[in-house]
Protein backbone atom coordinates (compact mmCIF):
# COMPACT_ATOMS: atom_id res chain seq x y z
CA UNK A 1 0.00 0.00 0.00
CA UNK A 2 2.79 2.39 0.87
CA UNK A 3 4.59 1.74 -2.42
CA UNK A 4 1.35 2.47 -4.29
CA UNK A 5 1.05 5.78 -2.48
CA UNK A 6 4.62 6.69 -3.29
CA UNK A 7 4.19 5.90 -7.01
CA UNK A 8 0.93 7.84 -7.17
CA UNK A 9 2.50 10.73 -5.30
CA UNK A 10 4.95 11.27 -8.14
CA UNK A 11 2.01 12.26 -10.37
CA UNK A 12 0.40 14.69 -7.91
CA UNK A 13 0.76 18.44 -8.18
CA UNK A 14 3.12 19.97 -5.66
CA UNK A 15 0.75 22.42 -4.00
CA UNK A 16 3.53 23.75 -1.78
CA UNK A 17 5.30 24.99 -4.90
CA UNK A 18 5.69 28.74 -5.33
CA UNK A 19 3.04 30.34 -7.49
CA UNK A 20 4.05 32.59 -10.36
CA UNK A 21 2.00 35.62 -11.35
CA UNK A 22 1.62 36.22 -15.07
CA UNK A 23 0.66 39.65 -16.37
CA UNK A 24 -0.52 38.95 -19.90
CA UNK A 25 -1.29 41.44 -22.65
CA UNK A 26 -1.17 45.23 -22.79
CA UNK A 27 -3.71 45.51 -19.95
CA UNK A 28 -1.79 43.02 -17.78
CA UNK A 29 -4.50 40.41 -17.34
CA UNK A 30 -3.49 38.57 -14.17
CA UNK A 31 -3.05 34.79 -14.26
CA UNK A 32 -1.25 32.34 -11.99
CA UNK A 33 0.54 29.01 -12.34
CA UNK A 34 2.78 26.73 -10.30
CA UNK A 35 6.40 27.74 -10.84
CA UNK A 36 7.51 24.17 -11.57
CA UNK A 37 4.98 23.78 -14.38
CA UNK A 38 6.02 26.78 -16.38
CA UNK A 39 9.71 26.58 -15.49
CA UNK A 40 10.04 22.96 -16.61
CA UNK A 41 8.16 23.54 -19.87
CA UNK A 42 9.32 26.93 -21.08
CA UNK A 43 12.94 27.92 -21.52
CA UNK A 44 11.84 31.55 -21.66
CA UNK A 45 10.12 31.30 -18.28
CA UNK A 46 13.02 29.39 -16.79
CA UNK A 47 15.30 32.31 -17.56
CA UNK A 48 12.71 34.86 -16.47
CA UNK A 49 12.48 33.21 -13.06
CA UNK A 50 16.19 33.36 -12.32
CA UNK A 51 16.67 35.11 -8.99
CA UNK A 52 19.04 37.70 -10.37
CA UNK A 53 16.33 39.00 -12.71
CA UNK A 54 14.05 41.61 -11.19
CA UNK A 55 10.94 39.81 -12.39
CA UNK A 56 12.24 36.56 -10.98
CA UNK A 57 12.75 38.11 -7.59
CA UNK A 58 9.08 39.03 -7.33
CA UNK A 59 7.88 35.82 -8.99
CA UNK A 60 6.17 37.78 -11.77
CA UNK A 61 6.47 37.39 -15.53
CA UNK A 62 5.19 40.17 -17.76
CA UNK A 63 4.07 39.19 -21.25
CA UNK A 64 2.73 42.40 -22.81
CA UNK A 65 2.80 41.09 -26.38
CA UNK A 66 0.70 37.99 -25.72
CA UNK A 67 -3.07 37.69 -26.07
CA UNK A 68 -4.76 36.59 -22.83
CA UNK A 69 -7.27 34.37 -24.67
CA UNK A 70 -4.49 32.41 -26.38
CA UNK A 71 -2.43 32.24 -23.22
CA UNK A 72 -5.26 30.52 -21.33
CA UNK A 73 -4.97 27.66 -23.83
CA UNK A 74 -1.27 27.45 -23.05
CA UNK A 75 -1.87 27.28 -19.29
CA UNK A 76 -4.51 24.61 -19.85
CA UNK A 77 -1.96 22.58 -21.80
CA UNK A 78 0.67 22.86 -19.07
CA UNK A 79 -1.70 21.16 -16.62
CA UNK A 80 -3.69 18.84 -18.89
CA UNK A 81 -1.08 18.07 -21.58
CA UNK A 82 -3.67 18.59 -24.29
CA UNK A 83 -4.87 21.51 -26.37
CA UNK A 84 -8.48 22.36 -25.56
CA UNK A 85 -10.19 22.40 -28.95
CA UNK A 86 -13.68 21.60 -30.16
CA UNK A 87 -14.31 17.90 -30.95
CA UNK A 88 -12.98 16.85 -34.33
CA UNK A 89 -15.99 14.60 -34.91
CA UNK A 90 -18.24 17.63 -35.32
CA UNK A 91 -17.03 19.36 -38.52
CA UNK A 92 -20.13 21.54 -38.63
CA UNK A 93 -19.17 23.05 -35.31
CA UNK A 94 -16.24 25.12 -36.56
CA UNK A 95 -14.66 26.69 -39.60
CA UNK A 96 -11.60 24.69 -40.66
CA UNK A 97 -9.72 27.72 -42.02
CA UNK A 98 -10.26 29.52 -38.71
CA UNK A 99 -9.07 26.46 -36.83
CA UNK A 100 -5.87 26.43 -38.91
CA UNK A 101 -5.30 30.10 -38.02
CA UNK A 102 -5.98 29.46 -34.33
CA UNK A 103 -3.53 26.53 -34.17
CA UNK A 104 -0.90 28.55 -36.03
CA UNK A 105 -1.25 31.29 -33.40
CA UNK A 106 -0.79 28.71 -30.63
CA UNK A 107 2.32 27.36 -32.34
CA UNK A 108 3.79 30.86 -32.48
CA UNK A 109 2.98 31.32 -28.80
CA UNK A 110 4.97 28.15 -28.13
CA UNK A 111 7.77 29.55 -30.27
CA UNK A 112 7.96 32.70 -28.16
CA UNK A 113 7.72 30.75 -24.89
CA UNK A 114 10.36 28.33 -26.22
CA UNK A 115 8.18 25.34 -25.37
CA UNK A 116 8.90 22.49 -27.79
CA UNK A 117 6.22 20.14 -26.44
CA UNK A 118 3.48 22.75 -26.86
CA UNK A 119 4.64 23.45 -30.41
CA UNK A 120 4.55 19.73 -31.22
CA UNK A 121 1.04 19.46 -29.76
CA UNK A 122 -0.08 22.36 -31.97
CA UNK A 123 1.33 20.61 -35.03
CA UNK A 124 -0.45 17.37 -34.08
CA UNK A 125 -3.76 19.25 -33.90
CA UNK A 126 -3.04 20.86 -37.25
CA UNK A 127 -2.48 17.43 -38.81
CA UNK A 128 -5.68 16.05 -37.24
CA UNK A 129 -7.60 19.02 -38.61
CA UNK A 130 -6.15 18.41 -42.06
CA UNK A 131 -7.16 14.74 -41.93
CA UNK A 132 -10.69 15.77 -41.00
CA UNK A 133 -10.70 18.17 -43.93
CA UNK A 134 -9.88 15.30 -46.28
CA UNK A 135 -12.56 13.04 -44.77
CA UNK A 136 -15.20 15.74 -45.19
CA UNK A 137 -14.07 16.59 -48.74
CA UNK A 138 -13.57 20.15 -47.55
CA UNK A 139 -11.51 22.40 -49.82
CA UNK A 140 -10.30 24.75 -47.09
CA UNK A 141 -6.55 25.04 -46.55
CA UNK A 142 -4.56 27.39 -44.33
CA UNK A 143 -5.15 30.90 -45.63
CA UNK A 144 -2.29 32.90 -47.09
CA UNK A 145 -2.53 35.31 -44.15
CA UNK A 146 -2.04 32.39 -41.75
CA UNK A 147 1.00 31.20 -43.70
CA UNK A 148 2.49 34.70 -43.73
CA UNK A 149 1.99 34.99 -39.96
CA UNK A 150 3.82 31.69 -39.43
CA UNK A 151 6.69 32.64 -41.72
CA UNK A 152 7.13 36.02 -40.07
CA UNK A 153 7.21 34.44 -36.61
CA UNK A 154 9.56 31.52 -37.29
CA UNK A 155 12.97 30.71 -38.75
CA UNK A 156 13.69 28.56 -41.78
CA UNK A 157 13.98 25.11 -40.11
CA UNK A 158 10.55 25.48 -38.48
CA UNK A 159 8.47 22.26 -38.51
CA UNK A 160 5.31 24.33 -38.94
CA UNK A 161 6.74 25.87 -42.10
CA UNK A 162 7.46 22.42 -43.49
CA UNK A 163 3.98 21.20 -42.59
CA UNK A 164 2.28 24.09 -44.40
CA UNK A 165 4.34 23.46 -47.53
CA UNK A 166 3.57 19.72 -47.38
CA UNK A 167 -0.15 20.44 -47.08
CA UNK A 168 -0.15 22.65 -50.16
CA UNK A 169 2.01 20.23 -52.17
CA UNK A 170 -0.30 17.30 -51.44
CA UNK A 171 -3.62 19.09 -51.70
CA UNK A 172 -3.00 21.93 -54.12
CA UNK A 173 -3.04 22.22 -57.88
CA UNK A 174 -1.65 24.53 -60.54
CA UNK A 175 -4.65 26.89 -60.35
CA UNK A 176 -3.57 28.01 -56.87
CA UNK A 177 -0.57 29.86 -58.25
CA UNK A 178 -2.81 31.91 -60.51
CA UNK A 179 -5.27 32.74 -57.74
CA UNK A 180 -5.57 36.26 -56.40
CA UNK A 181 -4.89 35.20 -52.80
CA UNK A 182 -1.67 33.36 -53.61
CA UNK A 183 -0.19 36.44 -55.24
CA UNK A 184 0.13 37.95 -51.80
CA UNK A 185 1.80 34.87 -50.35
CA UNK A 186 5.00 35.09 -48.34
CA UNK A 187 7.92 34.99 -50.82
CA UNK A 188 9.81 32.30 -48.89
CA UNK A 189 6.75 30.06 -48.80
CA UNK A 190 6.05 30.59 -52.49
CA UNK A 191 9.66 29.85 -53.44
CA UNK A 192 9.81 26.61 -51.44
CA UNK A 193 6.37 25.54 -52.67
CA UNK A 194 7.34 26.14 -56.29
CA UNK A 195 10.57 24.16 -55.90
CA UNK A 196 8.74 21.30 -54.22
CA UNK A 197 6.11 21.19 -56.96
CA UNK A 198 8.79 21.29 -59.65
CA UNK A 199 10.69 18.56 -57.84
CA UNK A 200 7.62 16.36 -57.78
CA UNK A 201 7.04 16.89 -61.49
CA UNK A 202 10.65 16.05 -62.26
CA UNK A 203 10.44 12.95 -60.07
CA UNK A 204 7.23 11.92 -61.80
CA UNK A 205 8.85 12.41 -65.21
CA UNK A 206 11.87 10.33 -64.21
CA UNK A 207 9.60 7.62 -62.80
CA UNK A 208 7.47 7.51 -65.95
CA UNK A 209 10.62 7.32 -68.06
CA UNK A 210 12.00 4.50 -65.93
CA UNK A 211 8.73 2.56 -66.12
CA UNK A 212 8.66 3.01 -69.88
CA UNK A 213 12.24 1.76 -70.17
CA UNK A 214 11.49 -1.29 -68.04
CA UNK A 215 8.45 -2.11 -70.17
CA UNK A 216 10.50 -1.77 -73.36
CA UNK A 217 13.23 -4.07 -72.04
CA UNK A 218 10.61 -6.59 -70.87
CA UNK A 219 8.94 -6.64 -74.29
CA UNK A 220 12.31 -7.12 -76.00
CA UNK A 221 13.16 -10.05 -73.75
CA UNK A 222 9.81 -11.67 -74.41
CA UNK A 223 10.29 -11.35 -78.16
CA UNK A 224 13.79 -12.83 -77.89
CA UNK A 225 12.48 -15.77 -75.88
CA UNK A 226 9.63 -16.33 -78.37
CA UNK A 227 12.11 -16.22 -81.26
CA UNK A 228 14.40 -18.78 -79.58
CA UNK A 229 11.46 -21.10 -78.90
CA UNK A 230 10.26 -20.89 -82.49
CA UNK A 231 13.79 -21.44 -83.82
CA UNK A 232 14.33 -24.46 -81.55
Amino acid sequence: MSSRKRSAGAMLLEFRDDMVTLLVGPYETRMAIHASHIRNSSEFSKLALQKWWQEGAERTIRLPEERPDDFRYYLHYLYKHEIATEPLDNPAGFDIAERYAFLADLYLLGERMQDRDFKNASIDCMIETNELRNECNDTESPHVDTITTVYEGTLAPSPMRRLLVDMYVRQGDATWFAGEDMRGGHPDFMAVLLLRCMGLRMAATVLESSISSVRTITRSRRKSEEYRRSSG
